[in-house]
């Protein structure tokens, strides 16, 4: 684990993030609950380039206390669509054009595109059969929920992009840090 379990957020990430809360409209409803020193650095988050990652988790933590785990996962897809898919994009469209619409290539090369997005997070794919694996994503400490539900956002359009169908057999936080999405698609 990292020191103190520290971890961080590029401010393409804070700023998507934000971005995808305000997208969803969401952005006053959760200001108005926040400490105006969150509010303020949410308004500039490209005033630094790396964000102590309690910003994010803090924005997320009020998305679900007022719109649920349907407006997170709004959230965690727009993030990925809107402020990392275009930093990744040529490496993404190298990939699926080299394999095919085949998720499994994607994830495979997930720790390239964590990287542009979170630091020191790691993210390890594994095939467990032709249309199956887990994804495992291992941050320095414990996280809340919340952050598994910004994750299914994000695996909801690596599936749009390939265009397939998907089922989340499992999710879960054990050890505490490492999250695992069991995924199947057809």
């Amino acid at each position: 684990m990292h020191e103190n379990g520290h971890y961080e957020l590029s401010a393409s990430y804070m700023n998507g993030l934000v971005k995808a809360v305000r997208d969803a409209g969401y952005f006053d409803g959760v200001a108005a609950t926040l400490a105006p020193e969150l509010v303020s650095a949410y308004q500039r988050p490209a005033v630094q380039p790396w964000w102590d990652a309690r910003f994010a988790e803090q924005l997320a933590f009020s998305v679900s206390d007022l719109f649920g785990d349907v407006g997170v996962e709004q959230v965690g897809y727009g993030v990925v669509a809107e402020a990392i898919g275009p930093l990744v994009a040529p490496r993404v469209q190298q990939l699926l054009q080299q394999g095919g619409q085949r998720p499994e290539l994607l994830f495979a090369s997930f720790h390239e595109f964590v990287g542009a997005a979170l630091r020191p997070v790691t993210v390890q794919w594994r095939s467990t059969g032709g249309r199956a694996g887990s994804l495992e994503v291992q941050y320095p400490r414990e996280v809340r929920r919340e952050i598994l539900v910004l994750w299914r956002g994000a695996l909801r359009y690596v599936f749009e992009l390939c265009a397939r169908q998907w089922v989340l057999a499992g999710e879960a936080q054990q050890p505490a840090g490492t999250l695992r999405f069991e995924l199947s698609w057809s």
